[in-house]
């Protein structure tokens, strides 16, 4: 039997960050993030890692992730199907000593 967690619930205007549920993982695709998520990072239950896929076609999803300082790591060939399109996906990875946390909205930093 798992640990009850507690389910905090994070919303912005594009994103819903919530626990992660058995049911969720036939919906699991990609990441898309901003740098406001990471910022949660240090909050249970994250782990050391953070790993994130954006379809290869998707050039502005690559930029968003490197720009949150996501290292690309490699391609799962054929690996998604988008549109009735067989697609390649980047495969991304953040490690936690690595990552430099944006600075607060308003911040002088």
């Amino acid at each position: 039997m798992r640990p009850s967690l507690p389910t905090p619930s994070l919303h912005t205007s594009r994103l819903r960050l919530r626990t992660f549920e058995d049911a969720d993982a036939d919906n699991l695709f990609a990441l898309h993030s901003n740098a406001y998520v990471l910022r949660y990072w240090d909050a249970p239950p994250w782990s050391e890692r953070a790993r994130a896929e954006a379809d290869t076609r998707n050039v502005a999803s690559a930029r968003v992730l490197e720009k949150l300082g996501f290292v690309r790591e490699g391609t799962l060939r054929e690996d998604c199907v988008v549109n009735g399109d067989v697609s390649d996906s980047w495969v991304y990875g953040l490690i936690r000593r690595e990552w430099q946390p944006s600075p607060e909205p308003g911040s002088t930093r």
